[in-house]
C-alpha cells in the first residue's frame, strides 16, 4: 500500500528552506515495515523570474521517534488499511504568544487498551533538540487515525485541524470522511470541538471519497487532494477546488 505521508515546510529569514517529513521503514530491510520517524532537511533557496535553485543541503537529520510511552512504538497494527498506527505528518507551527517552535503530527496514543487510539502528537524545540510532549487531542475509542494535524492562529485564538477517514472510526460510529477541528485560547488548551462535534467540512453522500488531505492555511484558504471522483468513482490524482473557511470563535463554516 501507499506510504506517501504528508510533511511541511518553512522558509527562514536567512533564505533557508526547511522541510519536515516522515521516513517509513529502514534501509536494507527484507520486508518493508511501517516504522515511522520524523526527519528534517534544509537547503538555501534562490529564485529569480526564471529559475529556482536549492543549494547547500544539510541533513537529513532524525528529529523524533515514538517513545513507546506517550506514543505507540509498534506501528504495524494489524497490517491492514485502517489498523496501522501512526507517527507521521509533521506540521510546523510557531506560537505567536510565546514564540515556541513546535510540531504537531499524527500519532497513536500510548498507555491505551483501545483498538482505536488515534492521537495528535506534539513536540517542542528546545536548546537540546526536539522534545516529545503529551498529545494535544486524542480519538481514543473513537477513531484510529487523526491525520495531517496542523495549527492555525486566527483572531487571537489557536485552531487545530485534522483529517479522519470514515472507515477508521470505531465500529458503530457513522461519521464521514472529513476535515475536523478544535479551538483553544493557547497551546495548553483546553480544546473545544468546532461546531459542537468537530466536523468542519466533508464529502457529500453522493461522493464520499471525492477529496481528502485538507490543509487550512493562515489565510483560511483550504487546499485538498481530489481522490475518487465521478460516477463510477475514478482516481483523480490532482488538486481539488480551493475553498475558504469563516471562523468565529468555536464555529466554522465553508464559504466560497
Amino acid at each position: 500500500g501507499s506510504r506517501e505521508w504528508a510533511g511541511s515546510a518553512r522558509l527562514d529569514p536567512q533564505g533557508r528552506l526547511h522541510l519536515y517529513f516522515t521516513a517509513a521503514g529502514h534501509r536494507g530491510e527484507a520486508t518493508p515495515s511501517f516504522d515511522q520517524r520524523l526527519f528534517h532537511v534544509s537547503a538555501h533557496l534562490q529564485a529569480d523570474a526564471k529559475t529556482v535553485s536549492l543549494t547547500d543541503w544539510a541533513g537529513p537529520t532524525q528529529m523524533l521517534a515514538p517513545d513507546g510511552d506517550l506514543y505507540v512504538a509498534d506501528l504495524e497494527g494489524g497490517g491492514a488499511v485502517g489498523t496501522i498506527k501512526a507517527f507521521r505528518d509533521p506540521a510546523w507551527f510557531t506560537d505567536p504568544a510565546s514564540g515556541t517552535r513546535c510540531l504537531t503530527f499524527a500519532a497513536s496514543l500510548g498507555r491505551s487498551k483501545a483498538a482505536c487510539n488515534a492521537a495528535i502528537g506534539f513536540a517542542v524545540e528546545t536548546p537540546d533538540g526536539w522534545s516529545l510532549r503529551p498529545p494535544l487531542a486524542t480519538g481514543e475509542g473513537v477513531c484510529n487515525e487523526m491525520e495531517r494535524p496542523h495549527l492555525v492562529a486566527h483572531a487571537g485564538r489557536i485552531y487545530l485541524f485534522w483529517l479522519t477517514l470514515a472507515k477508521v472510526f470505531a465500529p458503530g460510529l457513522d461519521w464521514p470522511t472529513g476535515l475536523y477541528g478544535a479551538v483553544a485560547d493557547s497551546l495548553v488548551g483546553p480544546w473545544e470541538l468546532l461546531n459542537g462535534d468537530g466536523l468542519v467540512a466533508c464529502n457529500p453522500p453522493a461522493g464520499p471519497a471525492q477529496a481528502y488531505s485538507w490543509l487550512v492555511n493562515a489565510d483560511l484558504s483550504v487546499w485538498s487532494f481530489a481522490d475518487m471522483v465521478g460516477a463510477p468513482p475514478a482516481f483523480a490524482g490532482c488538486p481539488a477546488p480551493i475553498f475558504r473557511l469563516h471562523l468565529d470563535g468555536n464555529r466554522a463554516r465553508v464559504v466560497k
